[in-house]
């Protein structure tokens, strides 16, 4: 090999000092920008989630004092039997303040599906119209919160107006479970 002259030194380290700046540039320089890039896209990406958590954690807070506040309405009461009794005594109360006759009251067997109970009783109800209507809307009502199952009403024979028939009405009750639990 022979020995380079001084204007081909001059030339090959004008080109080793540019492929070395290009080269630093490409391997160290720019992925160090380009990381701190990804540091603030990574912290904006953190802002983010951590605003969506905070927004769950508030969704999550109203949800437990909805239900918290469906359960002072609804109860969560003693034992089904207990329970059971007291749909039947508020029933035959609302009855007898709406003047609606039961002939016949028969407790169901109590339902339950996820988290809540539900206690449906059968019932023989007679009356005028306006009564009857009355009985249901009342039943249905705050404080009450019944729900209608099934209705079914047939005109007397006599003339003097009355509705005889079926209807089966449920309470409602909050299940307790290890998170509600005082």
């Amino acid at each position: 090999m022979r020995k380079l002259n001084r204007r081909e030194t001059a030339i090959l380290i004008v080109c080793v000092g540019l492929l070395s700046v290009f080269a630093a540039r490409q391997l160290v320089i720019l992925p160090m920008l380009h990381s701190g890039g990804t540091i603030d896209d990574q912290i904006r990406l953190s802002q983010g989630n951590l605003a969506k958590a905070r927004s769950t954690l508030l969704l999550k807070r109203q949800v437990e004092e909805h239900y918290e506040r469906l359960a002072e309405v609804i109860g969560f009461g003693g034992s089904d039997a207990q329970e059971m009794s007291s749909v039947v005594s508020k029933v035959q109360a609302v009855a007898n303040q709406t003047n609606v006759h039961i002939a016949n009251i028969q407790p169901q067997r109590t339902a339950q599906q996820d988290k809540v109970s539900f206690f449906p009783v059968d019932l023989e109800i007679s009356g005028q119209w306006k009564n009857i209507a009355q009985f249901l809307h009342t039943l249905q009502s705050p404080p009450n919160y019944y729900f209608i199952n099934d209705l079914t009403l047939e005109k007397g024979a006599d003339p003097s107006g009355m509705l005889s028939g079926r209807v089966t009405v449920s309470r409602v009750r909050l299940i307790k479970s290890a998170a509600t639990a005082p």
